[in-house]
């Protein structure tokens, strides 16, 4: 296996995080033509399972989420640079790769169309959400009396409730000590209908949990990247991160360099460990 290495260097890492258009500037790149943006992204808009449509007002606006969108992964291949940006329209969220060669720019790849879950919200969304559960608490003790208030009104009920219940306990203790076992037959077996619970059956979680696994298989065909096989991961749930971050990982265990062709076969409820062993085994047919 080859020695591990970056693919990247300090200068273009340094925009990690930046919004693009700032991005650009930092690098001393020309800025990318909103003309070519809306003509290399179209493709990707008609395609089934996308979250956006072709329209002029949305092709509009995605052109000013990526402008203003993050950066999340950098790299470099001798004069290429290619930039991962992360543009959001409300709670959708699309990933694209773009690549600058002789200050030419193009669209890669749509990496990944997903709706942003409320853990991934900026810190103010957070902090929204959390002042809102404290102004809720709030409210809530301002209408409802305090438990000590309740349980003074309520004084009397309790006593009462209370002397009734112990009432009932001493009925149905004597009437229970009072009882006369059944007598016994000559057998020595009590006369009556013995009520005898029978245990449950443990249940077998492993074979459950077996048995509600699913496999599924993804074939690498020639010419496709390790890119494909993150967004089948991704697309059937099996990974955590999204298909551009996991791309990095395959990239660190050198998957990249190391796959071939053929069929690979997962199930659900995979670690991340045995994703990484079925890939680096030898594919079947």
């Amino acid at each position: 296996m080859k020695e591990p290495f970056i693919k990247s260097n300090p200068l273009i890492r340094s925009v990690l995080h930046k919004s693009f258009e700032q991005a650009m500037k930092d690098l001393g790149l020309p800025e990318i033509p909103q003309d070519m943006f809306m003509n290399e992204i179209k493709p990707y808009l008609r395609v089934a399972g996308s979250l956006f449509d072709d329209s002029q007002d949305t092709l509009n606006k995605l052109w000013r989420a990526i402008m203003r969108g993050e950066i999340i992964v950098t790299e470099s291949e001798g004069e290429t640079f290619l930039l991962y940006v992360r543009g959001r329209i409300g709670q959708k969220v699309i990933d694209i790769r773009f690549s600058c060669r002789l200050h030419t720019w193009h669209i890669d790849a749509v990496v990944s169309m997903h709706y942003q879950t409320i853990r991934s919200f900026p810190w103010i969304y957070r902090v929204a959400f959390a002042v809102s559960i404290v102004i809720a608490g709030v409210i809530g003790y301002a209408i409802h009396p305090s438990g000590a208030s309740v349980l003074a009104a309520s004084g009397g009920s309790t006593v009462n409730s209370s002397a009734s219940a112990e009432a009932k306990t001493s009925v149905t203790g004597n009437a229970t000590a009072g009882a006369t076992t059944p007598p016994a037959d000559s057998n020595g077996t009590v006369n009556g209908t013995a009520n005898t619970t029978q245990p449950t059956p443990a249940t077998n979680t492993a074979k459950t949990d077996a048995s509600k696994q699913k496999t599924l298989t993804f074939t690498l065909k020639p010419g496709m990247s390790v890119h494909d096989v993150s967004m089948f991961l991704h697309a059937h749930n099996l990974i955590h991160e999204d298909a551009v971050k996991f791309d990095m990982v395959l990239k660190h265990a050198g998957i990249d360099r190391d796959i071939r062709p053929g069929k690979y076969t997962f199930k659900t409820g995979m670690t991340q460990n045995q994703i990484l062993g079925v890939l680096k085994a030898k594919p079947s047919k």
